[in-house]
């Protein structure tokens, strides 16, 4: 998980909505949880939370999962994760509320950001 950690750009569209949206998102690696923290900023707005790496497909995939609250509501990412050509890590990934109300997920996708 410590080679996702980094900066990067950010595009997305909102769930049950066409509108898209582009920003950032800092991943940190906590040493001591075993968990990425991150910092998401679209639009001017700043959201933290937590991933990890976890199960998915009954063990046979391992996927990004993302946590995060913003407006008062909670929201969950299942992310792909792998590494680019340059060995850096690329996302991509459905955002849906937590509580299975989305009826159409968003999307995002996330490139590193070489300062």
């Amino acid at each position: 998980m410590q080679f996702l950690a980094g900066k990067y750009l950010l595009i997305g569209q909102k769930p049950d909505s066409k509108e898209t949206y582009s920003g950032t998102i800092s991943f940190s690696f906590d040493e001591k949880k075993k968990i990425l923290k991150f910092q998401r900023i679209v639009n001017g707005k700043n959201t933290s939370g937590t991933a990890k790496i976890e199960k998915a497909l009954a063990g046979d995939a391992e996927v990004l999962r993302l946590r995060f609250v913003e407006n008062k509501k909670e929201y969950e990412g299942t992310f792909l994760w792998r590494s680019d050509l340059d060995n850096y890590g690329r996302l991509s990934g459905y955002i849906y509320l937590k509580n299975n109300s989305t009826k159409s997920p968003g999307l995002e996708a996330y490139f590193i950001q070489q300062d």
